[in-house]
């Protein structure tokens, strides 16, 4: 059992599924030239194309090229409608429509941005802050680990576990810390509750903070997400002096020996 999620850099993959619920549309016209290829489906401001193993945007209305060839990779195929995280050679940057930096190139792990006033996470030196929409810092890079922002079911805002100093709270997509950073380990709220550690013992808090479930377990899973970005099981799994034990989406926990399933994706919404 994992206790909590891999420390990966979750936030990406999470905007990423979140984007592509609905279906992207093909662009209507796309460039032409030596070696162009168009293999993306347009889901942003811009279309993505690839010409001599370096990538672009291009009009998905007109076909037109509107930044040249010149990115080694475009974080997820996605060009947003301010700034978008490009690599070239070993380092990450962000860059406006137009393909004009507006930060340096020097980011190891980037994020998109959820939307308009939300920041986006980035990552240098294994070391992790939050920048605007503008390319300024605004959550200095001091934390040592981000997991990545994942939004509970009941409509509050998106939260990411955060640490530094050995000690992990969680922060919200505007930079606020909104649970402090007290606990030796914590994991996502992937649901209304998540699991944290105090010392050799986990528990579970609600997004108030308050505890919902002991610090009486040695392990203790934290609820994740499908591809559409919905709790993707009805339960989850704490191990209390060896035996197993379920725990519902609110902190309840089951009859002993009830065992969680999967959930199937929600459905997109109808547009």
């Amino acid at each position: 059992m994992n206790p909590v999620p891999k420390p990966l850099f979750l936030a990406l993959a999470l905007a990423a599924a979140s984007a592509h619920t609905i279906p992207c549309p093909a662009p209507r016209e796309v460039p032409e030239g030596e070696g162009i290829e168009t293999p993306y489906p347009v889901c942003g401001a811009l279309g993505v194309f690839d010409q001599h193993g370096k990538k672009g945007f291009f009009d998905p209305h007109s076909g037109a090229v509107v930044v040249p060839a010149q990115f080694d990779a475009v974080y997820n195929d996605y060009v947003d409608d301010t700034l978008t995280p490009v690599k070239k050679g070993e380092k990450w940057g962000y860059v406006d429509t137009q393909g004009k930096a507006h930060t340096a190139w020097e980011f190891d792990q980037v994020s998109l941005f959820l939307y308009d006033d939300a920041l986006a996470i980035v990552g240098k030196d294994g070391r992790y802050g939050m920048i605007d929409r503008h390319g300024k810092t605004v959550v200095p890079l001091e934390y040592t680990r981000m997991d990545g922002f994942m939004r509970p079911e009941n409509g509050y805002n998106y939260l990411t576990v955060a640490c530094k100093a050995g000690k992990c709270g969680y922060l919200d997509e505007k930079g606020k810390t909104v649970i402090a950073l007290d606990y030796d380990d914590a994991g996502g709220f992937g649901a209304a509750i998540a699991p944290v550690k105090k010392g050799d013992r986990w528990g579970y808090i609600n997004l108030k903070g308050e505890i919902v479930q002991p610090f009486v377990y040695e392990e203790a899973e934290a609820f994740s997400h499908n591809w559409a970005g919905s709790r993707d099981r009805n339960c989850v799994e704490a191990v209390k002096d060896g035996k197993q034990v379920a725990i519902d989406p609110q902190g309840n926990t089951f009859p002993e020996n009830t065992r969680c399933e999967l959930l199937p994706p929600l459905p997109p919404p109808e547009v």
